[in-house]
């Protein structure tokens, strides 16, 4: 059988985890963060976070706790293609964007009534 709690139980609990992250400094954190972004740096984190394009033009305090999460869950993210491409260098990608497929010069050119 599902018992309701009271309203002004869940209201409490509400108010002892903000009061937590008040302490802890941890919403401060985040909201400075958060607000030093620029809009292309919020809309890579969003992206990762799996939120909406909405998202990158909202306040700190206009995010809900659940896209707070997300947001969250993008930095880790962030942290583990991190861990996972922390070896690589620049010669690892070279030749990969100049890598260009032409005719061979001996190659006979076969008119295409297709293109």
């Amino acid at each position: 059988m599902d018992q309701q709690i009271p309203k002004w139980i869940s209201e409490a609990r509400k108010m002892i985890r903000e009061t937590r992250k008040m302490v802890s400094g941890s919403d401060v954190r985040g909201r400075r963060y958060w607000v030093g972004l620029s809009e292309q740096e919020r809309r890579d984190l969003c992206f990762l976070s799996l939120l909406k394009s909405r998202h990158v033009k909202c306040a700190w305090e206009e995010l809900s706790e659940s896209e707070k999460n997300a947001l969250w869950n993008g930095i880790l993210k962030i942290r583990e293609l991190q861990q996972q491409t922390s070896f690589f260098t620049q010669e690892d990608f070279n030749g990969v964007v100049d890598c260009q497929v032409g005719r061979r010069v001996d190659e006979p050119k076969i008119p295409n009534s297709m293109h």
